[in-house]
């Protein structure tokens, strides 16, 4: 899908698509609808939407082929994970942005595209806030705070949360599909963190985050799979930063947990607090 408009001299001439929507998807029928019905309801409609499903059994080809009619392109196959389907969302795309919204997230509400691209920042990605489905609103750091050590402990938006140019996949590869969880994260830390790609935070809620996903449930794997990318991928001068940083917050932790089990920090909260700790003594009692 291409815009094209006739000049003067009667030639056509192509208008890039803004934004390609990407959808991935599997086994989540009820996910897809969430995200289907906040896409379709969108005011803005400059986008092509592109949704990958990997071989579902559960009623979502039959929820795809009923909404056939909004999709550029869609495919119903078997793939070897998350980040192999979002390359082949992102093989498949023309706009000059991209959105990937997985199933199970939704856009905030029917305005958030128009909002996005009245006035399109100057930056290769823009990102904004986001509400998880536990009812917790995440306000990501400014951009001036975005620097290789904040990708030690955090990154920025994924799905849902942030529109990158596609002009940056085409220059620094996709997504490494060896990673089954992180491979956003690796992907953001090298073309932000290492090339330097611009990036911008705009004041705005883009979406409403399914909490239910691999990335928010499957911890362990996700840290150890952290690990090794770092280990690998920053030079050993750094990684020896990145080594004192870890034994310094894991001895924060350590000490703060010391002093929440304290009976003086204990006693204190109860003489600061007195009607929470009530409302504690009362939950323990009724239990």
């Amino acid at each position: 899908m291409v815009y094209c408009f006739y000049s003067d001299n009667a030639s056509i001439i192509s208008i890039p698509m803004k934004l390609s929507i990407i959808t991935i998807n599997y086994n989540n029928v009820d996910g897809l609808r969430k995200t289907i019905n906040s896409v379709i309801s969108q005011t803005f409609r400059d986008f092509e939407w592109i949704v990958i499903d990997g071989g579902s059994t559960d009623g979502s080809k039959d929820l795809i082929n009923q909404y056939v009619e909004y999709f550029s392109y869609s495919i119903s196959e078997p793939d070897s994970g998350v980040y192999n389907a979002m390359n082949k969302g992102i093989k498949q795309s023309k706009g000059e942005w991209l959105l990937f919204l997985n199933s199970g997230d939704a856009l905030y509400d029917a305005h958030v595209l128009e909002k996005v691209f009245i006035d399109t920042p100057c930056a290769d990605i823009i990102y904004g806030n986001y509400l998880m489905s536990n009812g917790i609103l995440r306000i990501p750091e400014k951009e001036d705070n975005i620097t290789l050590f904040y990708f030690f402990r955090g990154t920025i938006p994924h799905s849902g949360g942030s529109f990158i140019k596609k002009e940056l996949f085409n220059k620094y590869g996709l997504y490494d599909e060896s990673l089954k969880i992180i491979s956003d994260w690796k992907w953001f830390m090298q073309v932000v963190g290492f090339e330097g790609a611009r990036i911008k935070k705009i004041e705005l809620t883009l979406s409403l985050f399914d909490t239910s996903g691999m990335s928010s449930t499957m911890i362990y794997e996700k840290e150890e799979e952290g690990e090794k990318v770092i280990k690998n991928i920053i030079p050993k001068r750094i990684y020896k930063d990145y080594l004192n940083y870890r034994r310094f917050v894991d001895l924060a932790i350590e000490k703060e947990n010391a002093i929440r089990h304290s009976w003086s920090y204990r006693i204190g909260h109860f003489l600061l607090f007195p009607s929470r700790f009530a409302k504690k003594i009362k939950s323990l009692l009724t239990k």
